[in-house]
């Protein structure tokens, strides 16, 4: 990848970040309430999302990459537990980090299979 385009995928990673920041410590629309276990696939989703981005942008930096993207999920819970209008759930982080290593293992099963079409 060009330095330029790595620049600029670099800026849509971090604003990508600042957004979903931005999402979690909004309150809830009224009147939505997410079903049982939806929540935490919205979480699974969006952090296997970041963590494919991530790898994608830095694929010599997955250990980073990860430990970014786990530090993150556990701010966002400390943040809203801090808010009058939303709460840290110790259990969204386990969703978020099970998005993370999901993007992870299938990352390698990835990379496993190329190498062996190669």
């Amino acid at each position: 990848m060009s330095v330029p385009l790595r620049r600029f995928v670099t800026v849509l990673f971090v604003l990508a970040l600042v957004a979903g920041f931005v999402v979690a410590m909004l309150p809830p629309p009224e009147g939505v309430s997410l079903a049982a276990g939806r929540d935490k696939l919205f979480h699974f989703a969006a952090f296997a999302g970041f963590a494919l981005f991530g790898f994608t942008v830095w694929p010599t930096r997955v250990p980073k990459v990860l430990a970014l993207l786990l530090v993150y999920g556990l701010l966002i819970e400390i943040a809203q537990s801090a808010t009058g209008h939303r709460s840290g759930d110790p259990l969204d982080w386990l969703a978020d980090a099970a998005g993370v290593f999901a993007a992870f293992l299938l990352r390698t099963m990835w990379l496993r299979l190329r190498a062996s079409t190669a």
